[in-house]
């Protein structure tokens, strides 16, 4: 069991860390789709949130998320650290709100296994 959790963590870590790599370097680079005039319309921190929620296949929802931030930034990585920890704050509620975390902290023995796992 303790096995599966190191594997486990080490390949969400992996993917998380690849994702980071690639929202930096798209974050880098010129956006060659978009045309001059709309370039002009967006403030820098617009066009910074667009770039790096680009590649993402929920652009709208990641586009939304960081322009409600508190932060008016167009720096890739605050930018990137305001992404995870809203999809920290997503997954919290996601794991509050799941029928089958729910019905496993009914059973003493699975709600044991769960918090061992949490630790």
């Amino acid at each position: 069991m303790a096995n599966k959790k190191k594997i486990a963590t080490l390949s969400i870590s992996s993917i998380l860390l690849v994702a980071m790599v690639v929202a930096l370097t798209i974050g880098t680079r010129e956006d060659d789709k978009t045309d001059g005039s709309d370039r002009q319309d967006l403030s820098s921190s617009s066009k910074a949130i667009q770039t790096i929620c680009q590649s993402t296949d929920y652009q709208e929802t990641c586009v939304d998320t960081l322009k409600s931030s508190d932060k008016d930034t167009d720096d890739p990585k605050e930018l990137i650290e305001l992404a995870f920890e809203a999809a920290v704050k997503y997954i919290e509620e996601a794991a509050k709100n799941s029928t089958v975390l729910q019905k496993l902290q009914s059973n003493p023995r699975a709600k044991s296994a769960l918090i061992a796992a949490a630790s």
